[in-house]
C-alpha cells in the first residue's frame, strides 16, 4: 500500500471531523472534483502510457461515485429556504476553496506540468464541483463549466513523471 499523503490525511481527517452523513458526503464530493481536475492534469503531464491509462480509468469511474451522492444532497438540500440553503452549502464551499489551494500546491508540479497555471486551476476546479452539484459555477454563467472543461488547458511535458 502506498504511503499516505499530506493531502489524503486532510480529506479523512474532515470527512472524520464532521460526523453529518450531508458534510461527510460534501467533503466527499470536494475531494473527488479536486482528484478529476488533478488527474487531467497529471494526465497532460506524464509521457508514460501507463499512468495515462490509470488516469483516463480514473476519470472514466469518477462520476460514478459522486453522482449518486450529489443527487442525494441535492434533493435534501432542495426542501430548505434561501437563507438555510445558503448557509448549508457555504461551508463546504469554503472548505472547497481551501482543498484547491493544498491540493494546487501540494501537486504544483502534476499541475504545472498539465499545462495549468493558478487561474485555470482555480477555475477548473470550481467548475468541476459546480457540475458535481449541478449548479452554477461562481462566475454565474452555467455555459462556461462546459467551454472549460471539454478544452483542456495547452500541456508542458515534465520529465519527472515519465516512467
Amino acid at each position: 500500500m502506498a504511503p499516505s499523503t499530506f493531502t489524503d490525511r486532510v480529506f479523512r481527517g474532515l470527512r472524520h471531523l464532521v460526523p453529518e452523513l450531508e458534510e461527510s458526503v460534501s467533503v466527499l464530493i470536494a475531494a473527488e472534483s479536486t482528484a478529476r481536475v488533478y488527474y487531467r492534469a497529471f494526465r497532460a503531464a506524464t509521457q508514460s502510457l501507463i499512468l495515462r491509462r490509470v488516469c483516463d480509468q480514473i476519470l472514466r469511474d469518477g462520476p460514478r461515485h459522486v453522482e449518486p451522492q450529489s443527487d442525494q444532497l441535492v434533493r435534501q438540500q432542495s426542501r430548505r429556504g434561501k437563507v438555510l440553503l445558503g448557509l448549508t452549502r457555504g461551508l463546504p464551499r469554503l472548505l472547497y476553496g481551501g482543498t484547491v489551494v493544498v491540493v494546487g500546491n501540494s501537486h504544483r508540479a502534476a499541475v504545472l506540468g498539465g499545462g495549468y497555471r493558478l487561474g485555470r486551476w482555480w477555475s477548473c476546479c470550481w467548475l468541476e464541483l459546480a457540475e458535481a452539484f449541478r449548479t452554477v459555477a461562481p462566475t454565474g454563467n452555467p455555459m462556461a463549466a462546459s467551454a472549460v472543461l471539454s478544452s483542456g488547458p495547452k500541456p508542458r511535458r515534465v520529465q519527472a513523471f515519465a516512467v
